[in-house]
Order: C-alpha cells, then structure tokens, then sequence
C-alpha cells in the first residue's frame, strides 16, 4: 500500500490532517497497540525516540508506521507538529488503555462514517444493515445518473467520476483536491516543483 501512495501519489480520502491518525491507515495502528497491549515496555513514549523507533519499526506496527510518518512529514522534527494525535496519544500510560481507545475511534471514524461504510462490501461476514438502499448500477444506456447528492455525467470517451459533475462542492465519492503529504513531500524534494503540487 505505501509503495502504491510513493509511487502515485495518492491523495486522502475524508482527511482530516494533522488532526488524525494517518491519512491512508488506521487499522495498522489499532493491530499495532493491540500488538503492543500485553506488554509493559516499551512505553507508549519511547515513539518521540528516534533510536527505539527505529529498533522496534520492523518488529511492531505500531512503530512501522509512526517511522514511515516521520519519513513522508517534512519540515519538522516532532510529532508534536505534523501528527499532534499521535502525540497526545503517546502520554496515555498503557498499550492497553491506547488499544481500548483505538477501538472506539476505530468504531466512530470508520464504521459510522457513511462515506467509508458506503464501499464495504457487505456479505455473510459482514452483512448489510437492513434499510439501506441497494447501489446505482450504471447500464450501458445510462449517460447520467445522480450518486451521493450530485450529478455524474459519463460519456463513452470518459470514464472519470467527476469531469461533468455538477456540484459545488465534491462529494466523498470523487476525491478531495488536496495533496497528500506524500505529494507535498515529493515535490519538496524536487528543485523546480510547482507551488501548488497539485497543478
């Protein structure tokens, strides 16, 4: 996955910057501290420590991808900075009450968030709550149908979600047009780079 958002630079989905987890992962840290739970060292702590980031970042989650954070974040040396989350959330005490508490913002963030829930696919697993509308399916004689509140107009030379959309704003479904801090980061790196990475 990481080598996917590297490579094409992709861009986040409902993100909520600074002020989350990650913008692509957050199962990865909730398995992390779930991985980190029954154990008393290292301490939630230890992750502001560069030498016990990198010691532990290929033997726990947790600490794989609090380092590949720090490596796609530029401009400043702390946490405390660029994730401020994950910093407030490395002062609880115990893995354990970290993994409690990743679960019920697992529970809010993802699972009663229509937007993200709307692309699960619902089987015997996971079946679908009762109520909810069955999905569009565009036929072949369909140019134009409404999905999520908005317009989408395909043509048979186009098969992008938005080119003819009409909206005013875009919808979760369509993409957000910001750069991921990926993308950011890229073209920092690059001496002739546009201002805005995502002209």
């Amino acid at each position: 996955m990481r080598k996917l958002q590297l490579k094409y630079w992709l861009e986040p989905a409902g993100s909520h910057g600074v002020w989350g987890l990650d913008d692509y992962h957050f199962l990865p840290f909730l398995f992390g501290a779930a991985q980190l739970s029954p154990l008393t060292r290292p301490r939630p702590l230890t992750i502001h420590n560069k030498d016990y980031v990198e010691e532990f970042k290929d033997k726990y989650f947790y600490y794989g991808c609090i380092d590949f954070i720090n490596t796609v974040k530029t401009g400043a040396e702390s946490l405390r900075w660029h994730s401020p989350m994950l910093d407030d959330i490395s002062g609880v005490k115990t893995w354990k009450k970290i993994e409690e508490g990743m679960i019920k913002m697992y529970k809010a963030e993802v699972l009663n968030k229509l937007p993200v829930v709307q692309h699960f696919m619902f089987g015997n697993i996971l079946p679908c709550p009762a109520g909810v509308t069955p999905v569009y399916i565009e036929s072949e004689n369909d140019s134009d149908h409404v999905h999520h509140g908005h317009s989408h107009g395909h043509t048979d030379e186009d098969d992008s979600c938005c080119q003819d959309a009409v909206h005013s704003t875009y919808g979760d479904c369509c993409g957000i047009k910001v750069p991921s801090a990926i993308a950011a980061s890229a073209m920092e790196r690059k001496k002739n780079h546009n201002l805005i990475p995502f002209d």
